[in-house]
């Protein structure tokens, strides 16, 4: 009798093994599918019917580089231009979104205007000289990498009373279900640290460091 439970326990528990091994599968598989599908945070899901505007009412606004007759290069940024002059002209409320909006401008920054920096200037001027106006900014938390770099643009911006709204990606569907359904199981829990790390930041070209959990949030993301 000792020798037959003897025998049978080997394969109870290959058994048992197996059954964690598929449960852990269904686990993984079943946060993936949902983070997929699951329903959109209401508001964010809109069905909305065309508009028909004739075509003498619209106007396009562009930016252009171009090679100029010395072979220099030339730029014309106006899409930014007319920003401006729409907050300058703003009464009584202004809504911007703004997906990139951080002092990261790479190796060319030589060539490039400081646009976000324009940008935050002018709404702050605005919001002075008009206390009474209401101001919405709608950014990405990859302008502080996913809350492992402290953003001076977005806090001068609240300092100065313009509401600041960062869209909470956890609440959207997941692009990368493999990955993710494993960060949101084990890694989104350890929160982030916007005083440094030991990892280099992928946006930065003066050498920063950020943690390891801004990157695991980064690839969450891509």
């Amino acid at each position: 009798m000792n020798n037959e439970v003897a025998d049978e326990s080997p394969i109870r528990r290959r058994f048992r093994k197996r059954w964690l091994v598929w449960g852990a599968l269904l686990w993984w598989s079943g946060v993936g599918v949902w983070n997929v599908t699951k329903p959109m945070p209401a508001g964010t899901n809109l069905n909305i019917s065309s508009a028909l505007t004739p075509a003498d009412s619209v106007e396009f606004i562009y930016d252009l580089t171009r090679a100029g007759p010395q072979g220099q290069m030339l730029h014309e940024q106006r899409i930014f231009d007319e920003t401006f002059r729409i907050i300058d002209e703003a009464e009584t409320f202004v809504v911007a979104d703004f997906f990139l909006l951080n002092e990261q401008m790479g190796d060319g920054s030589g060539v490039h205007r400081r646009l976000s920096h324009e940008l935050v200037d002018r709404l702050i001027a605005r919001k002075a000289a008009k206390p009474g106006i209401s101001m919405l900014l709608i950014t990405d938390p990859i302008n502080t990498v996913y809350g492992g770099a402290q953003s001076t643009l977005l806090d001068e911006l609240r300092d100065a009373g313009v509401d600041v709204v960062t869209t909470e990606l956890d609440r959207l569907r997941d692009s990368n279900p493999l990955y993710s359904s494993f960060w949101r199981m084990f890694l989104q829990w350890w929160g982030n640290s916007a005083d440094g790390g030991s990892a280099v930041n992928p946006f930065a070209t003066d050498g920063s460091q950020i943690t390891v959990r801004s990157w695991l949030a980064l690839l969450n993301s891509c």
